[in-house]
């Protein structure tokens, strides 16, 4: 029987892998087969799919609800600009970028670890609000509502705005990105992070260090998210504070809970669900009477439903399915 179930354990382990492998190798042949539009909107895709990431390893990981994310990803995004206008390289620009907003999600942490989760969620709201108006007051560091335009970043001879440059930037820092998330999560830090998901008091007792285990939880989670800034402000190539609103951050949220919370592949699948959905409203409202296609509120209310469905059939998200799915197959 325990060889059995090691055969098996270790018949899932390829499976991940090669699925991993397989999703990257179609993500770098889609530029042959497919053309710019979808290809800005799959950038779009794996930037959410990053920011995902690292909110799953606070949420579903850690269990620290925050709705502040699309802050965090602001903050990375308008240092990138900033410290690019400044002469620093693309890739130092990156890197400082990630590195300092990492650092205001440890300085944000201190003051709410000890508050409960419901009361955490509103702190973070307040943050994201917070946030917002810093970047429409802060004029000389944001540019206020007038926004802020993403200098060119030549790197080793080409633009990464260009053509598919962007895509190709964001597929390898996703694949780290998703190498760096799984081996944290399987290690003892990740092991801590689910104790203190499932309850505090007990891992109290077992000696873990609950401070400081939260607080690299919000630090990290804000390190992907400033990387995912970074790639957006490439992406939109002009930055606006009306963009990284309290309403993106509860999109981003609802992402990985219709994904699977917890789940690194269920943040991407998210990540796809909100990133294309747009896209598919757009062909969807040609189809549909005037009156119903020409509703303002369409995109979210649709939303709206696909995660009631997700919440009463599908707890565990998308990637909940697909895991059941696979495990029938592996048992037949």
């Amino acid at each position: 029987m325990e060889q059995l179930e090691k055969m098996v354990s270790t018949k899932a382990f390829w499976s991940s892998r090669l699925q991993s492998v397989a999703f990257f190798a179609m993500a770098l042949l889609a530029p042959l087969l497919l053309d710019a539009y979808y290809i800005d909107t799959f950038s779009t895709v794996l930037i959410y799919a990053i920011a995902g990431i690292g909110l799953t390893l606070l949420s579903g990981v850690a269990g620290q609800v925050s709705l502040a994310h699309a802050a965090f990803v602001g903050i990375g995004a308008y240092l990138h600009v900033y410290l690019l206008r400044q002469g620093l390289p693309l890739p130092l620009a990156m890197v400082t970028a990630t590195l300092v907003t990492a650092f205001v999600g440890f300085l944000f942490a201190f003051p709410v670890l000890r508050m409960p989760m419901h009361s955490l969620a509103v702190c973070t709201l307040a943050f994201a609000s917070i946030v917002e108006h810093v970047f429409v007051s802060w004029e000389s560091f944001t540019n206020g509502v007038q926004g802020a335009l993403t200098p060119k970043a030549p790197f080793l001879g080409f633009d990464i705005a260009q053509g598919s440059n962007l895509y190709f930037v964001c597929v390898v820092v996703l694949a780290v990105c998703v190498w760096l998330a799984r081996n944290i999560i399987h290690s003892a830090t990740g092991r801590a992070w689910m104790t203190l998901r499932e309850s505090e008091p007990a891992a109290r007792a077992l000696g873990i260090n609950v401070t400081y285990y939260k607080t690299l939880a919000f630090a990290l989670s804000s390190g992907f998210a400033g990387v995912a800034g970074a790639l957006f402000a490439h992406r939109v190539s002009y930055l606006s504070p009306d963009v990284f609103t309290v309403a993106m951050s509860i999109e981003m949220f609802l992402m990985i809970v219709v994904g699977g919370l917890g789940s690194v592949r269920g943040a991407i699948v998210g990540a796809f669900l909100v990133g294309l959905l747009p896209a598919g409203i757009a062909v969807l409202r040609d189809y549909l009477p005037q009156g119903i296609g020409n509703l303002p509120g369409l995109e979210p209310g649709i939303f709206g439903i696909i995660l009631v469905f997700v919440i009463l059939f599908e707890p565990e998200g998308i990637e909940g399915r697909l895991r059941s799915l696979a495990r029938k197959g592996t048992a037949s």
